[in-house]
């Protein structure tokens, strides 16, 4: 008896109780007004007339009263139902395992092996078009370095195929056999973004593309699976959440100068990136090496190792590097929480991934589970990069290192937050 009292007693219980019964009335009174204005024989105006005359104005001020005082538990209510539905419609997806999840971040060598015969292609026919004699020696003495460095790292001398129709018909027969395209849209954001003649060496001299159009002019119109539009779709949404993750909002102006924010930390977009970073990080494991040899052992091993050990080799510390899921530790080991030490290569990682997940995952080959999977997997790191600057933070007497760490963790942790955030809004 007692439980029943409480329950009358609860405001909700009474408002609802009062909600119900006066729009029970408000409806039998608006039907039996309604009915008496249909049964009129005279026009329309007078059939109002009735039904004006026959409703219940008082009963219908305090339908509007009482619904007024339920509205916030009304909402309430509709709240906990769209709660429950979402509840039920993440159940309903898949569980990706995360080798599966890994693969929408990672290449393996026959992707790779394409990668690079395009990048190279894209190289020669940037010397082709240089018109200085010296500035064309200087590039085809980068390109040479650059090859010597890659083959190394890859422990293979097969890693470029020089004739573009056999590239492009290797992706004809590739993509004939693949379940989606996924891996031929990380081929071609990586290549969009792909800034050659970046230093293998301190002595290298600066050298700039000349042909910026190998992308849209060469490879849009050789394959057929992927516009040049798309690519221009994805290279937005790449700044734009870049932009984003600086300021937390998607409608914040100066993208454009968020770009050049990132070719400056970065030293350029993608796999320009990779070297530095990977040197900044893996580098100091190989005292004894120099100059491109140092960028090879460093590269090898951001992928997880050469090749021949069972890891990615450079091929792989390029591309996952620049691929939207190093920051996730995906395909590696330890090298997550190595990067959040750089706050704007997290930046950059997670702008790309954003980008990937947006428009190739979700808008071109539904592929929401692994969106969700990935979201997921994002939110788990992201526990244990507080919980690591939780322990930063309790030492006593860090020193200066320890500091410089810990603010850019905090930096790279807000990134995490807010690149979490927007997975949440895309899924």
């Amino acid at each position: 008896m007692r439980g029943i009292l409480n329950k009358l007693n609860n405001d909700r219980v009474l408002a609802r109780m009062d909600t119900i019964s006066t729009s029970v009335f408000a409806a039998l009174n608006a039907g039996i007004a309604g009915g008496k204005a249909i049964k009129a024989k005279d026009g329309f105006l007078q059939k109002c007339c009735v039904f004006a005359v026959n409703i219940n104005i008082p009963n219908v001020i305090r339908l509007v009263s009482v619904v007024s005082a339920d509205a916030d538990y009304i909402k309430e209510d509709i709240d906990q139902l769209v709660h429950k539905s979402k509840v039920v419609e993440i159940k309903k997806h898949k569980n990706i395992p995360l080798e599966n999840l890994e693969r929408c971040f990672t290449m393996n060598k026959i992707e790779t092996r394409i990668l690079y015969s395009l990048e190279l292609q894209m190289i020669e026919e940037d010397i082709q078009r240089t018109k200085e004699n010296k500035e064309q020696q200087l590039k085809n003495e980068w390109k040479k370095k650059w090859i010597e460095v890659t083959e190394q790292s890859l422990q293979q001398n097969k890693v470029f195929e020089k004739d573009p129709v056999k590239t492009y018909a290797a992706i004809n027969t590739y993509a004939s056999n693949q379940e989606n395209l996924l891996w031929l849209y990380n081929i071609a954001v990586e290549l969009s973004m792909f800034k050659p003649y970046f230093k293998l060496e301190e002595k290298d001299k600066k050298l700039k593309l000349s042909y910026t159009k190998y992308v849209e002019e060469v490879f849009c119109k050789s394959q057929q699976y992927i516009s040049y539009k798309e690519i221009q779709k994805i290279q937005k949404s790449y700044k734009d959440y870049y932009n984003y993750l600086e300021n937390n909002t998607l409608k914040a102006i100066g993208v454009a100068g968020g770009a050049i924010a990132v070719a400056a930390a970065t030293g350029g977009l993608a796999l320009v990136f990779a070297p530095q970073i990977a040197v900044a990080i893996f580098g100091g494991a190989f005292p004894t090496l120099h100059g491109a040899a140092l960028v090879s052992a460093s590269l090898a091993a951001a992928g997880g190792g050469s090749l021949a050990a069972g890891g990615f080799g450079m091929a792989g510390g390029a591309v996952l590097i620049a691929g939207g899921g190093a920051v996730l530790g995906l395909g590696t080991s330890g090298t997550a929480l190595s990067l959040m030490m750089a706050p704007k290569f997290v930046q950059n990682d997670y702008a790309k991934l954003l980008a990937k997940c947006d428009c190739v995952l979700l808008k071109r080959l539904d592929m929401e589970d692994e969106v969700m999977a990935l979201q997921q997997k994002l939110e788990s790191d992201l526990a244990k990069y507080k919980l690591r600057l939780k322990v930063l933070e309790g030492l006593e007497n860090p020193n200066e290192e320890c500091k410089q760490n810990i603010k850019a963790l905090k930096k790279s942790i807000t990134y995490t937050e807010r690149a979490n955030k927007q997975l949440v809004k895309l899924i």
